[in-house]
């Protein structure tokens, strides 16, 4: 197939680019220069996107892989865009729609959602719902909300669209360093890890970046998920406790986690969210009808996390995150640990 990947050079896009090739497609990654890719390429901006439509039109890509549509603005530009040209749109979106996500930031209700979460189950009532966050309206935050996107793409009458529903993203090339933390302290033969408590039963459905391409690939290329709308993630959902003992057992580390009571941790690592609210995305959906299964296994992809976070930590490492002084003062707080 033809494919055009808008954004195909980050941390998921790059990924993906590296699926769709590998399985013969003819793969033209449209993205603004910054980062390399050994695909076709058209550069150009993101918010431009309607000035190229004459290359579009030239290259008649069979289906279009949008990784970086974030508002309504970006989703109404690709399906005015590519109305025409191709046949269908596919585009990432997040568990951050459903609504139960809205109660891990409080900005609903206090019921905990039951879980897991299918594709129908209830979205937020919110529609812009990190705009409290931005620091100004040119802010990403400002207009995010992929419950609009998915509005848009998935109600355009002549586009057909596919929407995938991204967890928690993990491994090679991941820019928020998200197993860091641990990595870290375990390398630095750290005798303890504290662990709020609030945080240690946790589970929010989690996909290592390969695997998460694989599935968007399948998507892309299989038209059975035309108009269709997936969950795309891990089918075990571990605890925050679970990983940490799983990157423990690959590292060697001999440590203890300690669960302390969440008041007693710096301000540094608090969080005011609601924590008792899970998120477990049930992703049967497309590994029933796309045959989605995980082309890395859970061994192999903490295995590569590992590695290449020890090569690329980093730029910048908050000193107040790793305040190993601080942290046996607190240990020492409590009863049956001599630090």
């Amino acid at each position: 197939m033809n494919i055009l990947v808008i954004g195909g050079t980050g941390f998921i896009g790059s990924q993906i680019v590296k699926r769709l090739q590998s399985n013969g497609h003819d793969i033209t990654v449209f993205h603004r220069g910054k980062l390399k890719t050994d695909a076709k390429e058209i550069l150009g901006e993101r918010k431009n996107l309607a000035d190229f439509t004459d290359e579009f039109e030239k290259l008649k890509p069979q289906a279009v892989v949008d990784v970086i549509c974030y508002t309504e603005q970006d989703a109404l530009d690709l399906t005015e865009t590519f109305r025409g040209i191709a046949k269908r749109v596919v585009v990432l979106s997040s568990q951050d729609v459903y609504r139960a996500f809205g109660r891990v930031w409080r900005q609903e209700d206090e019921t905990i959602e039951p879980m897991p979460l299918a594709e129908n189950a209830p979205l937020r009532s919110k529609t812009f719902y990190y705009r409290d966050f931005a620091e100004n309206e040119d802010d990403l935050k400002f207009n995010y909300s992929k419950t609009l996107v998915e509005k848009v793409v998935m109600n355009d009458a002549e586009l057909g669209g596919t929407i995938l529903r991204v967890p928690m993203v993990y491994g090679i090339g991941d820019h928020k360093h998200r197993f860091f933390e641990y990595i870290k302290r375990m390398d630095d033969r750290r005798p303890y890890i504290l662990l709020p408590d609030d945080r240690e039963n946790w589970r929010w459905t989690r996909g290592y970046v390969e695997n998460v391409a694989e599935a968007i690939a399948l998507a892309a290329t299989d038209e059975r998920a035309k108009n269709q709308i997936y969950n795309v993630g891990e089918k075990t959902v571990l605890t925050e406790r679970k990983w940490i003992e799983t990157l423990a057992r690959e590292i060697g580390w001999k440590g203890e986690i300690v669960v302390i009571a969440k008041n007693l941790m710096s301000e540094s690592t608090e969080t005011d969210i609601n924590l008792s609210q899970d998120i477990i995305a049930d992703t049967s959906k497309i590994r029933r009808q796309l045959n989605f299964k995980e082309i890395v296994s859970r061994d192999e992809a903490i295995k590569k996390t590992i590695d290449w976070e020890r090569k690329n930590p980093p730029v910048t490492i908050d000193a107040k995150e790793f305040d190993y002084e601080a942290e046996d003062k607190i240990l020492k707080q409590l009863k049956n640990y001599n630090v």
